[in-house]
C-alpha cells in the first residue's frame, strides 16, 4: 500500500465535500510561496483524482508550476 494512502483515505473520501481541503491547500501553499491554483473547485478535482501513484513527487512541484502558469495567462486574457 502507498504510504500516503492510509491518510488520503481518512482525510478526503469519508466526505463528500472537500472544498474545506482544498481551501486548506490552496493557503498551504500560498504561505510556503509556492504556485498552486487559486480555484477550490480545481484543487478538488485534483484531489479527488488522487494520480499520486501515477506520478513521482518530484513531478508535483512542475504541475504546479504549469498550472499557475496557464490560470495566469488565462486571466491575463480575461482582463
Amino acid at each position: 500500500m502507498n504510504p500516503y494512502q492510509k491518510k488520503y483515505d481518512e482525510d478526503y473520501h469519508g466526505s463528500s465535500d472537500l472544498t474545506h481541503y482544498a481551501e486548506t491547500i490552496i493557503e498551504a501553499a500560498n504561505a510556503a510561496k509556492k504556485p498552486i491554483t487559486q480555484s477550490p473547485e480545481k484543487v478538488k478535482h485534483m484531489i479527488s483524482h488522487d494520480i499520486r501513484h501515477m506520478l513521482p513527487p518530484q513531478l508535483y512541484e512542475l504541475i504546479g508550476l504549469v498550472a499557475a502558469a496557464v490560470e495566469k495567462a488565462a486571466n491575463q486574457t480575461e482582463d
